[in-house]
């Protein structure tokens, strides 16, 4: 009987509710570890836990189906919670499986319209995943201020169960997300700027991080006269020709980043 029981929880897909951190199990105490994640920022777990905050990590793969059903729940967590600014810290930490184009996109495709958590990235992401001894995709795991792994199997993943996973006496409260695209740098640092040239409109785009980007150009009563789809950007300067002649006056810029709503900026047409 036991062996038939052990057989089918071997014969499981690597797509399981089972999923733990062999490593850390719940009660023992995390190592410190440092991680840079995507934006080529580091982060350091004592950093967080000794400034009495709460961490979560996510592991996941793009191709995970119940990896790509909680992305939502989980961005719906991060951007609740202050995106990293308040007691709660979240991160997405790639299997390892996908490459960082990938590994960022996941959230981009399946995290909703919300800011995203930062990502680890496929090396570090796969070192974290073998240092924590994650077998199975997506493993959610709670480490609380105190270093303890409070819960390395959060199920089922949704925001209530994210919620309830939170360590006891944790200092975890509701606050207004400060920051923008993809949870990780203000709005403001993607900087739009128009020039006119006889009713024809060139954008110039400048981002510090690859983004994707939706634009609409819209008139005084709020309509819209143009729409396009600039795809995926690389990071830095870029130029956009808008191929259609525009009455004189007063239009504003609406742009997605990210599926990010951004500032409108306005900008004044003239023949």
């Amino acid at each position: 009987m036991n062996r038939i029981h052990l057989f089918i929880l071997a014969a499981l897909p690597p797509f399981s509710a089972l999923a733990q951190t062999q490593t850390y199990p719940i009660g023992s105490t995390v190592a410190n570890f440092t991680t840079l994640d995507t934006d080529g920022i580091f982060h350091t777990l004592y950093d967080y836990t000794s400034a009495g905050k709460t961490v979560i990590l996510d592991f996941f793969f793009y191709d995970c189906i119940p990896c790509q059903e909680n992305a939502p729940a989980y961005s719906e967590l991060h951007e609740k919670y202050g995106c990293n600014q308040g007691g709660l810290v979240c991160f997405a930490v790639n299997s390892g499986v996908d490459n960082n184009v990938l590994a960022e996109q996941f959230s981009v495709d399946f995290g909703g319209d919300f800011a995203h958590p930062p990502t680890i990235g496929q090396f570090n992401g796969g070192l974290l995943t073998d240092i924590f001894g994650v077998p199975a995709f997506p493993t959610v795991c709670v480490i609380g201020p105190d270093n303890i792994m409070w819960n390395d199997n959060v199920f089922p993943l949704d925001l209530f169960s994210l919620e309830t996973s939170f360590p006891e006496n944790a200092q975890i409260f509701p606050m207004s997300c400060t920051v923008g695209i993809n949870g990780k740098f203000p709005s403001a640092a993607i900087d739009l700027s128009a020039i006119n040239t006889n009713g024809l409109l060139s954008l110039q785009v400048n981002s510090p991080r690859s983004t994707r980007l939706q634009l609409s150009l819209l008139d005084v009563t709020g309509r819209a006269v143009f729409r396009t789809d600039l795809g995926l950007l690389p990071s830095g300067q870029s130029t956009h020709a808008i191929q259609q002649v525009l009455a004189t006056g007063i239009y504003l810029i609406s742009a997605q980043a990210d599926g990010v709503q951004l500032p409108a900026v306005p900008i004044q047409i003239h023949r």
